[in-house]
């Protein structure tokens, strides 16, 4: 085929879904920088998930790699079930579900808890537990206005207008380009969340995504990952 030496030539170029696999690295990166803020470790939180579609089931497969005490994960559709259990590293306790039911024990029981359902107005803060830490994502109408979580008990809330890809995506692709990396692997995106919550200052749950020294820090912590 004529196509051939094109397919060959560009076969290893590292490429990854900015929407799915940016905003999953940003999400895992401002759960870390919560849980540090109220001298928390992961091993001891219950993640939980609710959607999982393309970023849900994105930003669940890579909580799945940062040792949470259990990851629980909702969505009515089968579909979205089976799309993490293929992107889930492997020797994690992971329950999932398609019921109601099951969409209120991982709200009940969750100390993470995470939403792209698309819902707005899913959680009723009079649902929010005391200490929780919340992600609600729906744009432009988040399953919970943040201030409203917080008031109901949350330790940190935040939506997608703080939650942003933009802090993943320009040091993320640098730093595999920088490392020749044939792929972004997990272990990259694991990197570019640590460095992300890294460069978050006191008090702030993320940095700003106009200061250029995150995207530096960022391009370096995968660049080494991929190298290792």
């Amino acid at each position: 085929s004529t196509l051939f030496p094109y397919t060959t030539l560009f076969r290893s170029i590292p490429c990854f879904h900015d929407d799915q696999h940016g905003t999953a690295v940003v999400v895992v990166a401002a759960i870390l920088s919560a849980a540090r803020a109220t001298d928390r470790d992961l091993s001891e939180l219950s993640f939980g998930q609710l959607g999982l579609g393309a970023a849900g089931s994105a930003i669940a497969g890579l909580a799945s790699g940062f040792g949470f005490k259990e990851l629980r994960a909702f969505d009515p559709n089968p579909l979205g079930v089976d799309r993490l259990r293929e992107v889930a590293e492997s020797g994690v306790e992971l329950t999932t579900g398609t019921s109601d039911d099951f969409l209120e024990e991982v709200i009940d029981t969750s100390d993470v808890l995470v939403m792209t359902t698309g819902r707005p107005g899913l959680l009723d803060p009079s649902r929010v537990r005391e200490g929780q830490i919340i992600m609600a994502l729906t744009n432009p109408t988040a399953e919970i206005n943040p201030r409203d979580a917080l008031n109901a008990g949350a330790v940190v809330a935040a939506d997608g207008s703080i939650v942003n890809n933009v802090l993943a995506y320009p040091g993320l692709m640098r730093g595999a380009l920088d490392a020749n990396a044939p792929a972004i692997t997990s272990s990259m995106k694991r990197a570019a969340a640590f460095a992300i919550a890294d460069a978050a200052m006191e008090g702030e749950l993320l940095p700003d995504p106009l200061d250029e020294t995150v995207h530096l820090a960022v391009t370096r912590a995968v660049s080494d990952a991929a190298q290792r």
